[in-house]
């Protein structure tokens, strides 16, 4: 999971399962996304209600339109990160 700031750098992130943290809670009025690292991985997001549709107002300014090559550019860019950091030595 990724959460950016208001111009699309993201600011902080976790690694869910994999031994690691299991549940997140993402601020409201924060940019996020989640990746899926594996081919079986699962997502279950909850929202505080009541459900009030937003329509195709609800993606980031900063970010590519649906269905362009460059969506696969960016979600590949932030997987190198999280793999990245996933990777990295803690202490």
């Amino acid at each position: 999971m990724l959460l950016f700031r208001e111009n699309g750098e993201p600011f902080e992130g976790a690694i869910l399962g994999d031994g690691t943290a299991w549940a997140v809670e993402a601020p409201g009025g924060v940019w996020h996304t989640v990746l899926a690292l594996c081919p079986d991985a699962v997502l279950f997001e909850l929202k505080r209600g009541p459900y009030r549709s937003t329509g195709e107002n609800d993606f980031a300014p900063w970010a590519p339109l649906e269905g362009t090559p460059e969506v696969r550019e960016l979600v590949g860019t932030w997987e190198k990160l999280v793999r990245g950091a996933a990777s990295a030595p803690r202490g």
